[in-house]
């Protein structure tokens, strides 16, 4: 069908505007962390032990957070997580570091 490769196309995707500045950001998919494995280093020392399959990963002041299957994290301090999905059918809203529930919907 093609007789010559066809090259490459350079893609830029924009992101939502940041609400603070109005600004809207670029990313250059190039320059994403896949295209750039060997610059990866793993760390030191894991993130966070988890439980269960990793659900989402942010980043933040404090760090990288990681948080299991069928968790949220709470914006804005991260402190605080929701979690779904138990066989009672409940929801419930516990603190990130300790991991304790402070509180159960039904």
């Amino acid at each position: 069908l093609f007789r010559k490769p066809h090259p490459q196309k350079k893609v830029f995707r924009a992101v939502e505007p940041d609400l603070q500045t109005g600004l809207t950001s670029v990313i250059n998919v190039d320059r994403l962390f896949f295209h750039n494995l060997p610059n990866l280093v793993p760390s030191a020392q894991p993130v966070k032990e988890l439980k269960a399959p990793v659900g989402v990963i942010y980043q933040s002041e404090r760090g990288i957070l990681a948080v299991e299957k069928n968790k949220v994290l709470i914006p804005p301090n991260y402190n605080r997580y929701i979690a779904w999905a138990f066989g009672d059918l409940s929801m419930r809203i516990g603190y990130y570091d300790t991991e304790k529930v402070f509180l159960v919907f039904n």
